[in-house]
């Protein structure tokens, strides 16, 4: 282990350099550099790091191991695929020139193509699979492994002329250079992850259909992957032991054969001795596949002697005790590792002897070569298989969610249009259909709907007084009122009605929200202050009861801000009480006015059992008193400008001399004349009452 401890080191440079390359895109001065330069500076760094792990490559058994395309595929994944192109490109123009200085001539190409493949590995899978993001690290370790495992498959197919020492480059590189590389490209993504405070494992929740679609298929290719390469290493190990086995018991056949021939030119079988020479002779010319032989041995397990040989043979290190006539076996002949086969022959043990390194140069050479082809295949269609996936099925999902988000949205007239595929045209046909019926349903609502609100309008437009004059038996006063609704019905309302011999009431108000809640809210306010003041209470007395009463059951908390007044026809003596509401203006017959500003009291039916102040005014005959809700002030131009008090006030003043129903025409004039077609935003009620006096 001790001799890996070196590539572990070289190995952290691009976690290191990752690191600290996110932290100054995040925290400092360069977090302000465009993509352009952000990219540049990632490229060139990661590529002098792919030039580092070229030139201080690792020592073992005779090669040098190195960590060189860990750096581009770092560059790529993590900050994005120019910064990956850049790192491998220049990482492996480095590495073909480095070879005139020590970096080795033989895997010269396969080395600079695998880096630069590196490179476009790392952009190609951020753009296209990750959708520009940084992949997580469990993809981090797969990547690096598969791009390590297409260069060794490059050393191979660059050096087919010489398989045996590209074998042995590979056979010494492969676990090494897979390992270091495929754990510094996961620890990268690991420590910035990190940094960026990612979780690393994700909580439970609803994943996105994409996520679970790789995992799962991460799943399976791996299992896949697993059992084929299992299923090449059974298979190819029985092919070569069997074909070994075949190899040798057709030798020790052919030899028989050529002593039994041998022996005939001789003239029979002749002594023992003879025949052993024989069988020594041919032996030591005798070659068992390409680097295998046969050994002559007596029945103590000495080598018999050629005809050359002078003496007793030399005894044979093994343990014939394991071995087993006719049977293909594994064992150590003279501290060597061997595949043997025993064939007795009388009084004479022949072997077939191979060494074992050599006879599974071609298993595992196939296996290796096999293993790399199934890892480049399963991996090239795990990408295609995800990306068409996407593509067809998780893009066309979220197109439709996105049109569907429009259509919950409120935009009816957003069109389904997924068309890839038999499926999703019978769906977006389907979830256009359904849009379509929706809408017919909600213009027939709609339409109902209006009917109703027309038909609520009529009704609250009736329940309001919209004779006038209305009493032209009463020559003390003129008055004139209006009310147009910011919707179909509103919340403002106005009222006027006698409440003894020679007393008027006058009222205007605004009840809290629009719509119907706040009509069904004005019809009862309207009823309660008539009811109350009806009955002959003073004007505080009529608030403080209908307040109280008010507060009685309203759960959704709406309130009402009034204004009432009740008139002396006689004496001109007004007496007023104002519930929060916006202070008239009263007009003189000279062309001055003044506001009635004098303190009000809370809303009605916002709080229980408070007090209200009533409030007098003396009127002269002539003078006009202006109620109106805040509609009119805050009544919006085109510019987003409000009316405002001090237009009004100018208005008012200027209309000194009209009679109520002339007074209430201009100052709408005035206010339609300022909105420039600007959409009504609140309700506009305004109450003119001129008070004539008694005649003479």
């Amino acid at each position: 282990m001790v001799k890996y401890f070196p590539l572990a080191l070289v190995a952290m440079l691009p976690v290191i350099l990752s690191a600290t390359l996110y932290l100054a895109f995040a925290r400092t001065s360069l977090s302000h550099w465009s993509n352009g330069k952000k990219q540049l500076l990632a490229g060139v760094l990661f590529g002098l790091a792919a030039v580092f792990g070229t030139e201080f490559g690792v020592p073992m058994d005779g090669l040098r191991v190195n960590v060189r395309d860990a750096a581009p595929l770092c560059a790529g994944l993590i900050f994005g695929a120019p910064a990956g192109i850049l790192a491998g490109f220049i990482g492996g123009v480095e590495r073909y020139l480095a070879a005139w200085w020590g970096a080795g001539f033989y895997t010269q190409l396969a080395c600079t193509l695998g880096t630069i493949f590196a490179g476009l590995l790392g952009a190609l899978l951020r753009r296209y699979m990750f959708e520009d993001k940084k992949p997580g690290w469990v993809y981090g370790l797969a990547i690096g492994a598969v791009a390590e495992v297409v260069h060794m498959t490059m050393i191979f197919l660059t050096n087919m002329d010489d398989a045996r020492t590209g074998f042995y480059f590979i056979h010494i590189c492969t676990i090494p250079m897979v390992t270091a590389n495929a754990c510094s490209v996961m620890l990268a993504l690991l420590v910035v992850g990190l940094l960026g405070k990612e979780r690393l494992i994700r909580r439970r929740e609803v994943p996105h259909i994409a996520e679970t679609f790789q995992k799962w298929l991460l799943i399976s290719i791996t299992l896949a992957f697993s059992c084929a390469f299992l299923f090449t290493y059974v298979l190819q190990t029985r092919i070569y032991q069997r074909t070994t086995q075949e190899v040798f018991r057709q030798n020790l056949v052919d030899m028989m054969a050529d002593v039994t021939k041998e022996l005939e030119k001789k003239h029979g079988m002749g002594p023992s001795g003879e025949m052993g020479r024989v069988m020594a002779d041919i032996a030591e010319n005798w070659h068992v596949g390409d680097n295998g032989y046969l050994l002559v041995c007596d029945g103590e397990g000495r080598l018999l002697p050629t005809e050359a040989d002078q003496g007793q043979g030399e005894p044979v290190e093994i343990a014939w005790d394991n071995l087993q006539d006719g049977e293909l076996s594994q064992t150590t002949l003279n501290g060597k590792e061997v595949y043997i086969m025993l064939q007795n022959y009388g009084e004479w043990r022949i072997l077939a002897v191979s060494p074992k390194e050599q006879e599974d140069f071609s298993r595992n050479l196939s296996i290796y070569l096999m293993t790399f082809v199934i890892i480049l295949i399963f991996s090239l269609l795990f990408a295609i298989i995800y990306c068409l996936i996407r593509r067809m099925i998780v893009d066309n999902i979220h197109s439709i969610n996105t049109s569907l988000g429009r259509i919950t949205a409120g935009n009816l007239d957003e069109v389904v249009n997924v068309r890839s595929s038999e499926e999703f045209i019978s769906l977006s046909d389907d979830i256009n259909n359904t849009v379509a019926t929706l809408k017919q349903y909600i213009e027939e609502a709609a339409a109902r709907i209006d009917r109703e609100l027309e038909f609520a309008r009529e009704i609250q437009y009736s329940s309001l007084p919209s004779i006038f004059p209305p009493y032209p038996q009463h020559k003390e006063f003129d008055i004139y009122a209006s009310m147009d609704t910011a919707k179909e019905v509103g919340g403002d309302f106005y009222d006027f009605y006698f409440v003894g011999q020679n007393r008027l009431a006058f009222v205007v108000a605004d009840v809290s929200g629009k719509g119907i809640p706040a009509a069904m809210f004005m019809m009862r306010a309207r009823a309660v202050i008539k009811a109350l003041a009806e009955t002959g209470e003073s004007v505080d007395e009529v608030f403080r009861d209908a307040n109280d009463t008010l507060c009685q059951g309203n759960e959704r908390g709406m309130f009402v801000t009034v204004w009432l007044g009740i008139l002396d026809l006689v004496t001109g003596k007004l007496d007023y009480v104002n519930g929060g509401h916006t202070p008239p203006r009263l007009l003189h017959t000279d062309g001055s006015g003044e506001w009635l500003k004098k303190k009000s009291g809370i809303m009605l039916g916002s709080v229980e059992d408070v007090p209200y102040r009533p409030q007098t005014c003396q009127l002269q005959p002539g003078d006009t008193v202006y109620i109106y809700t805040d509609g009119v002030p805050e009544s919006n131009s085109a510019k987003g400008e409000f009316y405002g008090e001090e237009r009004l006030e100018k208005a008012l003043n200027s209309s000194s001399g009209l009679d109520p129903v002339a007074l209430c025409l201009k100052i709408k004039e005035d206010l339609e004349a300022f909105a420039e077609g600007a959409e009504q935003f609140d309700d506009i009620t305004m109450l003119a009452l001129r008070y004539n006096g008694i005649a003479n």
